[in-house]
């Protein structure tokens, strides 16, 4: 009975939950409508709660459904449908909104907030009366504290006990399964030295001991799997002509790959004069000879032809680009690492770490920024006027797709900031799930798993909120959450229904590519 009524909800309810629905009106919510939707979204946090239990009524034991729901009054019966908040541990402590966030909180109100207001999950002011876009809200909140449901926030329950567990170190400003591929705190300031002064000896050194010939040829072979699946991708794309396709297809065919490590290395710090101490060197004297190097090796090739075959990033740099004015995508040794790639892992954990940034870059060759460039890397228009209004128009839904969501309690994303990398991450999403299917009976859990396991990541309140005005990046959480939301595939992998809080109608979900 309880597993019908949450499947089988009333329209209100499927407004309240879904996550990608289109824009609701602020029409304020009644304490009835509230109360069946909380129930609807608490069984299975809460089996076997009931209505009287959510909504108690007034102190005369009148009801008042159709009375208008105030904050303080959501909160309470949110508190009371999922049987309480625990104290939030870990990343979640650190996401936590402050008690004081939350004003007007009536006397009669102030026991049974408790518990909401030591999770960090509400503000605003309680007196104000409530919408199902604001009561959504804070189901969401609800979800990733409890973190328990697959269904309902996907990232939270993957990654749960990392997340509960996480710390970030000192000196750091930012943790996770990706962040930690880079360096310790107690190297940082001599390994900096190193990287700026010997990245030519370092990249050398890094390669022999962490990058073999066998993992940089699966993904050189992976590489080509997915520029494949993109034109197929590309050629079925019912809103492009077969003009503009052509030239699309042409920019993949000429698209530069660069994995692990340059075919040739540099060598002009050989001309540097290095002493040691004991031969009347210093570190400053060899900081000048080095640059010195450096200078006269820009110089010698400064009237050269720019060389499309040089890196921009050095080996053992864990990150990875798309270059526009190339047309080549990088990625060096470092990034291919566990646990976003081991040469060892299933391919379907492979395609959901590393796979997902590997085709995340082919894919900024066609987002709003990249579509200006031809390929050659030369800023050119080679669309359709037709076709490039629809490939905007396409670039304006992925905004609104974005544009409000709270990855945390309070913190918004901008879709508008965020748009190119949403792009890239979406045309990342359908290509890895493309490759996948391709494999005899693929595992897409292991899959999906392995997409928010690699983006799971932990850092202050603080540093959420500048990122949020600032990084042209989406949330972690939304790299994972809000991507796979437009999978079909993700859907039927785990019986994602109407009324479970990862659910949107399939008529909301968006796509370029």
């Amino acid at each position: 009975m309880m597993k019908f009524q949450k499947r089988f909800v009333p329209l209100l309810l499927a407004l309240v939950l879904t996550l990608g629905t289109l824009p609701v009106q602020a029409a304020a919510l009644t304490r009835g409508e509230a109360a069946q939707a909380l129930l609807s979204a608490a069984q299975d946090y809460n089996p076997g709660v009931q209505r009287s239990d959510i909504l108690k009524g007034y102190p005369d034991g009148s009801l008042a459904l159709d009375g208008t729901l105030t904050r303080a009054q959501a909160l309470v019966m949110l508190t009371r449908a999922f049987g309480g908040f625990a104290i939030p541990v870990g990343d979640n402590a650190r996401m936590a909104l402050p008690a004081s966030s939350l004003t007007n909180v009536p006397a009669w109100a102030a026991e049974e907030l408790s518990s909401v207001l030591a999770a960090g999950l509400a503000d605003g002011d309680a007196n104000e009366a409530m919408s199902a876009e604001a009561l959504s809200a804070l189901l969401r909140r609800a979800y990733a504290a409890k973190g328990t449901n697959l269904r309902d926030d996907y990232y939270a329950a993957v990654n749960k006990s990392w997340l509960d567990g996480s710390d970030i170190p000192a000196g750091l400003s930012i943790n996770g399964p990706f962040y930690g591929l880079s360096l310790t705190v107690n190297e940082q300031i001599a390994a900096q030295q190193v990287q700026a002064l010997l990245a030519d000896y370092l990249s050398r050194t890094y390669v022999d001991e962490y990058f073999s010939a066998k993992a940089k040829s699966d993904v050189e072979e992976m590489i080509g799997e997915f520029i494949a699946i993109y034109k197929e991708r590309i050629l079925a794309q019912d809103w492009m002509s077969a003009e503009t396709k052509a030239k699309a297809v042409k920019k993949l065919d000429t698209m530069g790959v660069k994995v692990g490590y340059p075919d040739s290395w540099e060598s002009c710090l050989d001309r540097a004069e290095i002493k040691s101490p004991a031969e009347g060197g210093s570190f400053f004297s060899n900081v000048i000879a080095i640059q010195m190097a450096m200078k006269q090796d820009v110089l010698a090739h400064q009237n050269d032809a720019p060389d499309k075959s040089e890196w921009i990033m050095t080996p053992f740099t864990v990150n990875a680009c798309y270059n526009p004015s190339a047309n080549d995508i990088t990625f060096p040794a470092a990034i291919l690492q566990s646990p976003l790639y081991d040469v060892n892992a299933s391919r379907e954990e492979n395609l959901g770490g590393i796979g997902y940034i590997i085709a995340h870059e082919i894919t900024h060759a066609f987002d709003n920024n990249g579509a200006k460039f031809d390929e050659n890397g030369s800023a050119a228009d080679w669309w359709t006027a037709e076709d490039y209004a629809a490939f905007q128009q396409k670039c304006q839904a992925v905004a609104e797709w974005y544009d409000g969501q709270e990855a945390y309690p309070g913190i918004a994303c901008s879709g508008a900031l965020t748009i190119s990398e949403n792009v890239a991450d979406l045309g990342a999403a359908k290509c890895i799930v493309a490759a996948a299917k391709k494999l005899d009976h693929p595992d897409l859990d292991k899959l999906f798993r392995a997409v928010a396991n690699t983006w799971a990541s932990t850092t202050s309140r603080q540093m959420r909120e500048y990122l949020a005005v600032t990084d042209v990046h989406a949330p972690d959480k939304l790299r994972c959450n809000r991507v796979l939301q437009t999978l079909p595939e993700f859907y039927t992998t785990y019986g994602i229904r109407p009324g479970d809080g990862m659910w949107t109608a399939p008529e909301t979900r968006v796509s370029v590519w």
